[in-house]
């Protein structure tokens, strides 16, 4: 899949096409795939260009080498911060568009962890549908300590593990490994760092399986259930199933190869 940002190549991340599934790599491997105004800036337009790809059933995100993100490169923060004629670092609105576009892709998002996962890269693992952890892996909010206040993990992870855990992750920042992700319910799986792309790929494939509309109407119905009553739920589910039947005749063919 080729994507570009204006006229470059891109430099932080690497995309691949896999039939309908797309792999996003972070590619700052040095850095631990720290993120810098480049990584924003390329995020946000290759999440646009996916989105606006209806071929696109599934995204798998991870990274490149021993991490998979850092969250945000505090070495240009200080750069640019000892330098006022620079632009600040992680610029506006691309460093809050990208999560935007991130967390309203309809499309299931699968985090493939395959390293420390820290401060806004813990937010983005957050924001994936499903998180697949290597052994190795580990999870740490980092923003209170550097006298920041958190954002997206502070709207996720109470979702994910409850207010009490999420209370005791974000205000202690303490470190999450693997196996105690899996216990907490922030991942649904643990496995052998080898094997870690070869199980998020075999997933991703039989998400890709599935009737696209169905499959984007029960995310859409996953999130709606957060913040409104059963019965809205079920509405919403009554009417994408009527669409389904009318439109794209999926409900037939599920029936069909069940």
């Amino acid at each position: 899949m080729s994507i570009r940002v204006g006229d470059q190549q891109l430099e932080t991340i690497d995309i691949e096409r896999r039939q309908d599934v797309v792999v996003l790599t972070f590619n700052r491997p040095a850095s631990l795939n720290a993120l810098n105004d480049t990584s924003f800036v390329e995020i946000q337009e290759a999440l646009a260009r996916i989105a606006a790809d209806d071929s696109v059933r599934v995204l798998v995100l991870t990274g490149r080498g021993r991490g998979f993100c850092a969250g945000a490169d505090v070495k240009e923060v200080l750069v640019a911060r000892a330098e006022p004629s620079r632009s600040p670092t992680i610029p506006e609105p691309a460093g809050r568009e990208w999560t935007i576009g991130l967390s309203e892709l309809q499309i299931p998002v699968i985090a493939a962890v395959n390293g420390p996962a820290a401060g806004a890269g813990f937010g983005i693992a957050l924001m994936c549908d499903i998180r697949i952890a290597a052994e190795s892996a580990f999870f740490v909010e980092a923003h209170v300590a550097r006298g920041l206040t958190p954002s997206i993990a502070a709207w996720y992870l109470p979702r994910v593990v409850g207010l009490t855990m999420a209370s005791d992750l974000l205000l202690r920042e303490r470190r999450v490994h693997a196996a105690e992700a899996l216990k907490i319910g922030l991942v649904s799986q643990v496995v052998p760092d080898g094997e870690l792309m070869e199980v998020a790929l075999a997933i991703a494939d039989e998400l890709a399986d599935k009737p696209p509309f169905a499959l984007r109407t029960a995310k859409v119905a996953i999130a709606h259930s957060l913040d409104r009553p059963l019965l809205a739920v079920r509405e919403f589910a009554g009417a994408m199933e009527a669409i389904s039947k009318l439109v794209f005749s999926e409900a037939r063919e599920g029936h069909e190869n069940f």
